[in-house]
């Protein structure tokens, strides 16, 4: 039997929930964002290709038909199950009847040979709830869709980089006082801000954090 040893990947995002004397508000956005921009399938075909990071276990693919995270799942399989089955087989360090038609490196350690899977997923364009709307020749906003509201994160392109920021903010915030369209449900707040309201937002409060990946052009 397989057995999962570290799950390396999440695609999804989410918000930690906070109790102190109550339980803080969520805040999400009911359209994507920017208001009234301009949604497209994928970024633009010069971005196309695989952007990395040495210290990051996700990569982004940018293709014609949208964008897609990329990982790999470390696994492992016993010696005494490849013993006992007839559609594995070891040689040289390589294992077989893993991957159709295909063998992959492996690692012997106790008994129990390690190796891993590379694993991809569509996270918007094409066939996803998730909507990319187009800033400008080199800025998108992917907008996650989920339980019916949209969290945004800004993907900026510079020469050979990428810089991607996800949506955050202060438990203590005041970013969207100044929206007048608020749905409050429970603790969620649900945001329609208006052009002019979004573009009050300081951007670098919106998204504070930043990473930056290097496109592979091997």
């Amino acid at each position: 039997m397989f057995k999962i040893t570290n799950n390396i990947f999440s695609l999804l995002v989410f918000f930690q929930v906070f109790f102190s004397l109550g339980q803080l508000n969520s805040f999400e956005f009911k359209y994507p964002l920017p208001p009234g921009g301009q949604e497209v399938l994928t970024v633009d075909e010069k971005y196309f290709g695989n952007y990395e990071q040495l210290s990051e276990k996700v990569d982004y693919i940018f293709a014609e038909d949208g964008i897609y995270a990329a990982s790999i799942l470390y696994l492992s399989i016993s010696k005494k199950t490849i013993r006992e089955s007839s559609k594995y087989d070891v040689r040289d360090n390589y294992l077989f009847g893993v991957k159709e038609n295909d063998s992959i490196p492996c690692v012997l350690e106790d008994d129990v040979y390690y190796y891993g899977l590379k694993d991809k997923i569509k996270i918007a364009g094409t066939g996803t709830n998730n909507k990319i709307v187009r800033l400008s020749s080199s800025e998108y906003c992917i907008n996650y869709f989920d339980n019916g509201t949209y969290i945004p994160s800004l993907l900026t392109f510079k020469g050979m980089e990428l810089v991607l920021a996800h949506f955050d903010y202060e438990n203590d915030t005041q970013l969207f006082e100044h929206i007048a369209a608020k749905e409050h449900m429970n603790h969620r707040v649900i945001l329609d801000p208006t052009l002019t309201e979004w573009q009050a937002i300081n951007p670098t409060e919106l998204f504070p954090s930043h990473r930056q990946f290097v496109k592979n052009i091997d």
